[in-house]
């Protein structure tokens, strides 16, 4: 399968199904020529310009390996629910491990991994575990030779109100660390192996806050907002 420079934006629908995006791109592309009066170029040329996805989307889950990070609670919690339920091998990680045991019980199977996503070393180490874990189903035969991981997602966020007002240096940076340079740190560990596989999904959870600034959210929203554009 040929890689391309295009980034493979993805969005989870409610039937469980992943759907390119490539609509969104292009509309975004234009609202960009407009802003700068940049003649509007053809569907065509744009179509050329960002290539065919780099993986096709994903329909089916059953079989399909997950690793959800951050998926203790909220969005990461729901969408490994419903990810397990549609028969994905779901493996999910947070720093909370009580939370990550009471997942695991509600969904039989799951698997739970434990993981700081500010730890460099660790977030490299899990990559490793979740792709041996691949191995393993292959081996038991309840995965096509070569699966890897199918998508990997980041969920882990971090939220504490905070104003111009009240500056503070140390959880402006805390936000950074887990909102922002966490989703670097597992691009890092699993992207190298999606390239020489040609296959694999990457969901990074942003949030509307990165849109513009929001009361209260002077720490949050820059975070959501590099995340925003990091995906594009």
């Amino acid at each position: 399968m040929p890689l391309n420079p295009r980034p493979e934006i993805v969005l989870l629908d409610l039937d469980g199904t992943i759907s390119d995006s490539a609509p969104g791109i292009t509309a975004s592309l234009r609202h960009c020529f407009d802003a700068v009066g940049i003649e509007q170029p053809s569907d065509e040329e744009i179509g050329k310009y960002l290539g065919p996805p780099l993986s096709a989307a994903l329909r089916d889950w059953h079989g399909r390996r997950v690793w959800l990070v951050g998926a203790s609670t909220g969005i990461g919690r729901a969408t490994a629910v419903a990810l397990h339920a549609r028969g994905a091998r779901v493996v999910a990680s947070a720093r909370n491990l009580q939370a990550l045991e009471t997942l695991a019980q509600q969904c039989p199977g799951l698997r739970a991994l434990p993981l700081d996503a500010t730890d460099a070393a660790a977030v490299q180490q899990a990559a490793r575990e979740v792709v041996s874990m691949s191995g393993e189903r292959e081996a038991e035969g309840s995965a096509p030779q070569g699966a890897g991981i199918d998508l990997v997602m980041y969920c882990a966020g971090h939220y504490k109100p905070q104003r111009a007002t009240a500056f503070d240096l140390a959880e402006m940076l805390r936000h950074d660390q887990v909102n922002y340079v966490g989703a670097l740190q597992l691009i890092h560990a699993v992207l190298p192996g999606m390239l020489a596989r040609g296959a694999g999904h990457i969901s990074l959870v942003s949030s509307v806050a990165g849109y513009r600034g929001l009361p209260n959210g002077l720490a949050y929203g820059p975070t959501k907002a590099a995340l925003t554009n990091l995906a594009e």
